[in-house]
């Protein structure tokens, strides 16, 4: 009935500045957190699930003022979704997250809700016996 997830991720957006349109720049962003999972209706081909996690995040950007802002802060994943294993290596997935980040002194804290959809590869499966899934 319970599991646990590392999430590794990272994204560059490009920024504008209303005050000052000729400017740009690149933010760098980056995530590390661990999640535990419950999956109320245990070992089954189709598995809701929700998850609770702590981890870290750094945002690299430069403000409207030019000041460059380089700064590491907590994050706080929260999501609800639901599995369904196809076979026992693979597994396809859909997840609504809200990852709650605390801000600085330089940096306003945030929500970011996402919804994702994706597939996941257990490699452990090529190696043991095929799994039994009671319904």
């Amino acid at each position: 009935h319970w599991g646990w997830e590392l999430r590794n991720a990272f994204f560059s957006p490009e920024l504008s500045y209303p005050r000052d349109p000729s400017l740009s720049a690149t933010a760098h962003n980056w995530f590390v957190d661990v999640s535990v999972l419950h999956y109320p209706w245990g070992d089954t081909r189709l598995r809701p699930f929700w998850s609770i996690g702590l981890g870290a995040a750094q945002f690299q950007f430069m403000d409207q003022d030019r000041y460059n802002v380089s700064d590491w802060v907590v994050d706080l994943p929260l999501s609800i979704g639901l599995k369904y294993y196809c076979k026992d290596w693979l597994v396809l997935r859909g997840e609504l997250s809200d990852t709650i980040i605390f801000g600085t002194e330089n940096l306003n804290g945030m929500n970011n809700l996402s919804f994702t959809l994706g597939a996941e590869i257990h490699w452990h499966s090529f190696k043991t016996r095929p799994v039994r899934y009671g319904y």
